[in-house]
């Protein structure tokens, strides 16, 4: 699967949204329309690499354990955080760039 500069801006962007909507952390301010309420690159540090894990083929049990550890040891957040739906969520945004 060969992908150009365009492809890979496109999939950090909506990726990057995905993963603000998501907000573990909960920094951004469901009420707060212009999404000014937190940094918009707050999860960047997960989004490239789980772009990465996606691009080599990586399971849903794989990213789940990929954002579990993320969370646990980037964030000192608990793994329970991530559920079915994100993953969900996650794969079927995939299914529609890939």
């Amino acid at each position: 699967m060969q992908h150009d500069a365009d492809w890979a801006r496109r999939a950090q962007r909506e990726l990057r949204g995905l993963l603000n909507d998501w907000d573990p952390i909960g920094v951004f301010d469901p009420d707060d329309d212009d999404d000014g309420s937190g940094p918009m690159d707050e999860y960047d540090c997960i989004r490239d690499p789980l772009i990465s894990h996606l691009l080599r083929g990586d399971s849903r049990y794989e990213i789940a354990e990929f954002l579990r550890d993320e969370l646990t040891g980037h964030f000192g957040l608990e793994p329970w955080l991530v559920t079915t739906n994100i993953i969900d969520r996650i794969f079927d945004w995939w299914e529609s760039v890939k």
